[in-house]
């Protein structure tokens, strides 16, 4: 309680049906100007707004990846929020690693190519080394190692570079080549994958601010 009385920006990090409940122990201490940043993509600003009125507030998502100051941190303001107070936010957020700004609205698509993806980049290529240790007798751990440090050369390159997703295969794929062969059965089968992927967590993520949204109005 004397955190929220004295701060100047109040990070509140909380499940989210957890957060009603701590707004409301709060939002009688809270300054006037004090800058409230709620770290649930799920929460909405106009649902903390029910509680914090006239407040500014933000939504700050960011990633497991901040662990080594590289995640893609998301940011959304409402309309109290400033240029000063959005400055302020990004450089203490900044050691994180990258900061973009997006629309609420965006928030659902924007945490599942940044905050979810390491999660899903792991899902995929576990799947990945599973498969191969079936066709070799190389040591698991070694296949493991290959494939993470292919994974992370190639980020750099995409990055360092300004190479294209499709520059970058051109590259590797040769016409009528190996290499070809495995892009060819990524790019038929892995868009259903991917999509259900996308419909499924987005549902997800919708079912949750709906409930939400119910224990506000409780």
């Amino acid at each position: 309680m004397d955190a929220a009385q004295n701060a100047d920006i109040l990070f509140i990090c909380v499940k989210p049906l957890e957060i009603k409940a701590v707004l409301l122990e709060i939002s009688g201490k809270i300054k006037n100007d004090c800058h409230i940043v709620s770290l649930n993509g799920s929460v909405l600003l106009r649902q903390i707004e029910q509680i914090c009125e006239n407040k500014k507030i933000s939504k700050v998502i960011p990633g497991v990846t901040a662990e080594i100051s590289q995640s893609v941190t998301l940011v959304c303001h409402n309309n109290y929020v400033n240029n000063n107070d959005k400055n302020v936010l990004k450089m203490l957020l900044e050691c994180l690693g990258t900061i973009i700004e997006i629309p609420e609205t965006e928030i659902g698509m924007g945490s599942e190519l940044t905050s979810c993806m390491p999660g899903f980049i792991g899902a995929i290529f576990r799947v990945i080394t599973d498969e191969a240790v079936k066709h070799t007798s190389i040591h698991k751990e070694d296949v493991i190692k290959m494939v993470v440090e292919t994974v992370y050369g190639t980020g750099k390159l995409l990055l360092e570079k300004g190479m294209t997703f499709e520059q970058l295969i051109e590259r590797v794929a040769t016409k009528g080549g190996i290499t070809e062969e495995g892009t060819k059965i990524i790019q038929t089968k892995m868009p259903n994958i991917v999509n259900e992927l996308f419909e499924k967590t987005l549902e997800k993520r919708r079912m949750t601010t709906e409930n939400v949204q119910k224990g506000f109005d409780s």
